[in-house]
């Protein structure tokens, strides 16, 4: 059963950080959101990660490589911003007034 619960947990965190970084200023690509994601992904669960994360997150490092390294400062701020704005939404779990 403690699994089933961080299950839902890394969903829902999963979810809120996906949802904070279509709210993001920054408007990121499609590519940049999931290299984030899966970021995020490994690092909630580094087990949890198989062989076509592996690949799908070395085919965006290697075509957009230079970008990446550009927008690295940008890249982690959004990951911070995102990740404590779905930390914190993930506290209040109580019923809407």
């Amino acid at each position: 059963r403690e699994w089933e619960t961080k299950d839902m947990d890394h969903k829902m965190l999963l979810e809120g950080f996906t949802s904070n970084l279509d709210r993001d200023q920054e408007k990121w690509d499609a590519q940049t959101k999931v290299f984030l994601v899966q970021a995020l992904k490994y690092r909630l669960d580094p087990m949890a990660s198989n062989i076509a994360s592996y690949g799908l997150v070395g085919d965006l490092v290697k075509q957009n490589l230079v970008y990446l390294s550009i927008e690295m400062n940008r890249l982690k701020s959004a990951f911070r911003e995102s990740f404590s704005q779905a930390l914190d939404r993930g506290r209040r779990r109580g019923p809407k007034r």
